[in-house]
C-alpha cells in the first residue's frame, strides 16, 4: 500500500490519500492540475517540501534520496518517452533497465521477448535506435523497458498518447496481466484517455488546482457525472453512454443529452410524460412557470419583500432539488463577487460614500443575480429533453395550439443545446 501523507511540493498543496494493494488507480484532471507532478512524487523524481510518501510503512526518501530498496520497487514511464530513451539501440535500453538485476544473459532475452510480445512490439526493433522510431514506438518501448524488469508499482503518464487502437488493446490486456502479477503492489495511470481506462479503475483520483478534489469508484463517478466539469476536465460521449446504460440518468445537468436518448417532444405521451414526473419528484412545467413568473415579475418591480421572496423560495427550491449543494457554486460565486464590487463602486462619490446610490444598484443587481440563480437551478434540473416534453404536453392540450406546441417545444430544444 501507498500512503501520501500530507504531501506539498511544487505545484500540490497539503495532499493526502491512500492506494491500496493489487489496485488501479486512474488520476485524471485538467491540463496543469498536478497529474505528472503527483505521479513524480510517487517515483521519487520529485521530493516532498512538505509531508511525506510511505510505501508499505517505509518512507520512499532516505534522507535527501530515494530509497534504494524502494527504487527496485517501482516502474516509471513518462509522458513524453525520449524523456527517458538514449541507448544506442532498442536491446541495450532494455538492458540498461536490468542492470540492476544481474540477470543472466538467457534470463534478459527471455524477459525481453516475452515483453515485447505481450505488447506486440516484433524483436526486429532490437538494433534499431530508440530515437528514430515514431512517438508511438518510442512510448512502447519505454513501456516496454519499465515493464521487463516486473515492478512492484507500476506508475504510466499517459501511456495511450500515440498509440493506435490495437496498440491501445495491446496496452490494456498488458495491464490487466501486470495487475493479477501485483498482488503486493499496484498500478497507476495518469491520462485524459477517460474511455480507454476509467471502466478499468478499482480507484478515481480527481486532481484539481493541485489538490485532491475527490476519490471514488468508476460507478460512484458515472452516478455524479458533474464531478467532471467541476474538476474542468468535461464529460465525453463514452461516459454519458456508459452512466445510461448503468441506469445513471443525469438529468442534473445542463450539457445536452441528445447523446443518449431520444429529445423529440413527441417521443413520449402525456400520460407517459405524467407517469415519469410523478415518479421522479418534481415537474418540469411547474419549474418553467415559476421561472417565468419571477422572471416577469423581478424584471416589472425590483421591491424589497420581493427580492427576498423569491430569494426564500430559491433557497427552498435549492435545498430540496440539489445535490450536491457546492455544486451551484462554481457558477454562483464569481457573478455574486464581481455585483459586490458593483455596488461598491456605485456608492463612491467624491468625497465619500453614498449608501442610497449603492442601495439602487444592490436592489437592481439583486434582480439580475436571482433571474441568474433561478435560470442555472432550472438548467440544472431540467434536460432539454425533459423541457420540451414537458413544454408540448402543456401546449398541446388545446388543439389548436398542436403545431405551435411542436414548434416551441423543438426551439427550446435547440436553444437549450
Amino acid at each position: 500500500m501507498i500512503e501520501v501523507s500530507h504531501v506539498s511540493a511544487l505545484c500540490l498543496h497539503d495532499v493526502s490519500f491512500r492506494l491500496p494493494s493489487a489496485s488501479m488507480t486512474i488520476v485524471i484532471g485538467a491540463v496543469g492540475s498536478g497529474k505528472s507532478t503527483l505521479l513524480d512524487l510517487l517515483a521519487g523524481v520529485v521530493k516532498p517540501e512538505r509531508g511525506d510518501v510511505f510505501y508499505d510503512g517505509e518512507s520512499l526518501f532516505q534522507g535527501r534520496h530515494v530509497s534504494v530498496s524502494l527504487r527496485k520497487k517501482i516502474g516509471y514511464v513518462f509522458q513524453q518517452p525520449e524523456k527517458q530513451l538514449f541507448a544506442t539501440t532498442v536491446r541495450k535500453e532494455i538492458a540498461f533497465s536490468l542492470r540492476p538485476y544481474a540477470l543472466s544473459q538467457e534470463a534478459r532475452e527471455a524477459r525481453m521477448a516475452t515483453t515485447f510480445s505481450q505488447l506486440g512490439l516484433a524483436t526486429a526493433l532490437y538494433e534499431q535506435a530508440p530515437l528514430q522510431l515514431s512517438g508511438g514506438y518510442q512510448r512502447k518501448v519505454a513501456i516496454a523497458s519499465t515493464l521487463v524488469t516486473h515492478p512492484t508499482w507500476l506508475l504510466f503518464d499517459e501511456p495511450s498518447a500515440g498509440l493506435d487502437h490495437r496498440s491501445q488493446q495491446a496496452l490494456l490486456a498488458q495491464l490487466a496481466w501486470e495487475k493479477e502479477r501485483l498482488t503486493d503492489g499496484g498500478i497507476v495511470i495518469a491520462t485524459h484517455d477517460l474511455d480507454l481506462f476509467l471502466p478499468i479503475a478499482d480507484q478515481i483520483i480527481l486532481v484539481k488546482e493541485g489538490s485532491i478534489f475527490a476519490i471514488m469508484t468508476y460507478d460512484a463517478l458515472l452516478a455524479d457525472l458533474f464531478l467532471l466539469d467541476q474538476a474542468g476536465i468535461g464529460v465525453t460521449d463514452g461516459l454519458w453512454i456508459a452512466a445510461y446504460e448503468r441506469g445513471y440518468h443525469p438529468d442534473d445537468t445542463w450539457v445536452a443529452d441528445e447523446v443518449f436518448t431520444d429529445c423529440s417532444p413527441n417521443a413520449v405521451t402525456s400520460a407517459e410524460f405524467l407517469a415519469e414526473t410523478s415518479s421522479s419528484g418534481y415537474d418540469p412545467r411547474a419549474l418553467w412557470l415559476l421561472f417565468m413568473g419571477f422572471s416577469l415579475l423581478l424584471l416589472l418591480r425590483s421591491s424589497g419583500w420581493l427580492l427576498g421572496g423569491a430569494l426564500l423560495v430559491f433557497m427552498v427550491l435549492t435545498i430540496r432539488y440539489v445535490r450536491p449543494l457546492r455544486s451551484l457554486t462554481p457558477l454562483l460565486l464569481p457573478v455574486l463577487l464581481f455585483g459586490c464590487l458593483a455596488v461598491v463602486f456605485a456608492g463612491i462619490v467624491p468625497g465619500g460614500f453614498s449608501f442610497s446610490k449603492a442601495a439602487i444598484t444592490a436592489r437592481s443587481y439583486g434582480s439580475f443575480l436571482l433571474l441568474y440563480a433561478y435560470g442555472v437551478l432550472f438548467a440544472s434540473r431540467v434536460s432539454s429533453r425533459r423541457l420540451a416534453q414537458a413544454i408540448y404536453c402543456l401546449l398541446a392540450m388545446l388543439p389548436s395550439l398542436r403545431f405551435f406546441a411542436d414548434l416551441f417545444s423543438f426551439s427550446i430544444a435547440l436553444v437549450f443545446r
